[in-house]
């Protein structure tokens, strides 16, 4: 069976339009280095992508035919279900616009429709809509007076949830197996920080935001710089890059399609101090997609330690099994705790998290006595979710991941 840095750096070739990739490499592969190859695809979501660079980066290469005819399967039915978020899409902006609620569709629902080529390249997980702060909460009510739905799996109060999560409880788009996040925020801020200015709160955010066709409809989206700036801190530092490698095509259309401004991108950057983040997604990216142009100012000469073997473990990380993220996390914030008495804490605050983070995720209010009895509740799913990850992904798999993590982690910071 073929090591698997060498099928992660194989697909994420086969992901590029630039890439070189010869036929003898994909003879070279057996069957079982198919199979865990597709298990990567589907677990990104990169099926659709995939099919489309094949027929026009590679198309001289061959592929098994089952394998094509997953891929190809894959694109007809993202381009079908491409239809049903552009009718939610639509219903949210009548919703909120007759509401008079200002409103911007954030990263997929933009990326999709006018950065893509074809909007069945950016399969959607849900669909993400920001609001100011204050209009949030009665955006909630005007989106189930709509016919929006709570999901039993999400039975939380909002009122909690904007204090401790970028968005409210999800709601579920009616007649659709789509999923709808309003968010009060863009990016995480540590709970009860009420300092940090959020991207939705930067000056001109509102005013930069734009407006593009989805059919007939002019909808809003963010603004494109804060959505590159948006894509990269969502990606690299709140996810720990287990969302993908669609954030490589994400950021390569987008830059090659669009105007940045990078002035104010490394502005937001140096703001937050995640420039080094952005430097190295922008560096990976050009590994694999060129880039038209990046205005790097002083922002690269931060980054002088930034090697190859940064990258590569970056480039393994972004096609991690995902099936062990909570895990994988965990154990690396451990690492990076230091002694013991931080390795505490550190578990203490996962295992009694806050009353206000408790109510966010469970049914009662903040102030009810019984919340505590929410905390066994708690315990069980973290056991849950614990034993479910050991085992779906080997232990050395595992460590193996917490390492790269660590390893970035401290590089980023």
């Amino acid at each position: 069976m073929t090591d698997k840095t060498h099928l992660q750096n194989l697909l994420l070739n086969l992901l590029s339009p630039s890439a070189s990739v010869t036929q003898d490499q994909l003879e070279a592969l057996k069957e079982a280095d198919w199979e865990n190859m597709l298990v990567m695809v589907r677990q990104h979501r990169l099926a659709p992508l995939m099919h489309w660079q094949l027929s026009h980066a590679h198309p001289a290469l061959k592929v098994p035919e089952r394998i094509a005819l997953a891929l190809s399967t894959a694109f007809k039915n993202a381009s079908f279900r491409s239809l049903t978020w552009q009718t939610a899409l639509v219903r949210l902006h009548q919703l909120l616009d007759a509401a008079g609620i200002p409103y911007a569709a954030l990263k997929g629902s933009y990326l999709a429709y006018h950065v893509y080529p074809h909007p069945a390249l950016r399969p959607m997980r849900d669909v993400d809509i920001v609001t100011p702060k204050e209009h949030v909460l009665e955006a909630y009510r005007v989106l189930q007076r709509g016919g929006l739905t709570r999901l039993d799996e999400y039975p939380g109060e909002p009122e909690a949830a904007m204090l401790v999560h970028k968005h409210l409880p999800p709601l579920k788009m009616p007649g659709a197996p789509i999923q709808v996040e309003l968010h009060a925020r863009l990016l995480e801020s540590p709970e009860g920080n009420s300092v940090s200015c959020d991207l939705s709160e930067e000056p001109g955010f509102w005013s930069r935001c734009v407006t593009g066709n989805i059919g007939t409809t002019p909808v809003r989206f963010e603004p494109t710089t804060d959505l590159l700036f948006h894509l990269i801190v969502h990606s690299v530092y709140e996810h720990q890059l287990n969302n993908g490698p669609l954030l490589l095509s994400d950021m390569a259309y987008l830059v090659n399609t669009h105007e940045i401004d990078w002035p104010l991108f490394w502005r937001l950057a140096a703001d937050r101090q995640q420039t080094r983040g952005c430097v190295l997604a922008l560096m990976l990216t050009q590994r694999y997609w060129p880039l038209r142009h990046v205005a790097w100012g002083d922002a690269q000469t931060m980054c002088d330690d930034l090697t190859d073997s940064t990258l590569d473990a970056t480039a393994a990380l972004i096609l991690r099994n995902t099936q062990a993220r909570s895990s994988v996390a965990m154990n690396s914030r451990l690492q990076l705790a230091g002694g013991w008495s931080n390795k505490a804490r550190v578990l203490a605050s996962k295992l009694m998290p806050s009353r206000t983070r408790i109510a966010a995720t469970y049914p009662p209010t903040q102030r009810a006595w019984h919340l505590y009895a929410y905390y066994p509740a708690e315990w069980l799913r973290l056991f849950r979710v614990w034993r479910e990850e050991s085992k779906r992904v080997a232990p050395t798999d595992q460590h193996e991941e917490v390492r790269q993590m660590t390893s970035l982690s401290q590089w980023l910071n």
